[in-house]
């Protein structure tokens, strides 16, 4: 089994994760999952800390694949100012915004369809569409630099 795990990067990194009630241990860090109220819903959030120092390097990733791919790089010694590790943050930041005014915007657009107001429902579900298809590509682009991230 530990020569399957060295030639295979993810089995050595799943051999290595370790969970608790708060969050994932992997390697010498910690993602610590949190709920926070996020425009009127409860969502999760993801906190990087340094397992040795207990300080917390990044914190209120929306996405867990993003904070995996930070860590994944973390891993392999590169610095949080990395070109790769700050492209993971600004599109998590964009992800991040995108979600926000979805969600915004579908509260809009149902309390202009309550209030039977067509014309401020119609922007609303175009800007809601619009927010979503955004984070949702977004969402897509940070999981294929997981995927890359451990090779």
């Amino acid at each position: 089994m530990l020569e399957i795990s060295q030639s295979n990067p993810e089995i050595a990194e799943a051999l290595s994760i370790k969970s608790d009630k708060n969050g994932v241990y992997v390697n010498k860090w910690y993602i610590k999952v949190r709920s926070a109220e996020v425009v009127g819903k409860v969502k999760k959030h993801f906190d990087i800390i340094d397992i040795v120092t207990k300080k917390v390097l990044v914190a209120d990733l929306f996405l867990y694949e993003a904070a995996l791919a930070i860590v994944r790089y973390l891993n392999t010694n590169k610095l949080l100012t990395s070109p790769e590790i700050a492209n993971i943050l600004f599109l998590e930041k964009k992800y991040t915004q995108s979600s926000i005014d979805a969600l915004l915007h579908k509260r809009n657009m149902i309390k202009a369809q309550r209030d039977k107001n067509e014309e401020k429902a119609f922007y609303s579900e175009s800007r809601y569409k619009d927010s979503l298809h955004k984070a949702l590509k977004l969402e897509s682009d940070i999981k294929g630099i997981l995927k890359i991230s451990l090779i």
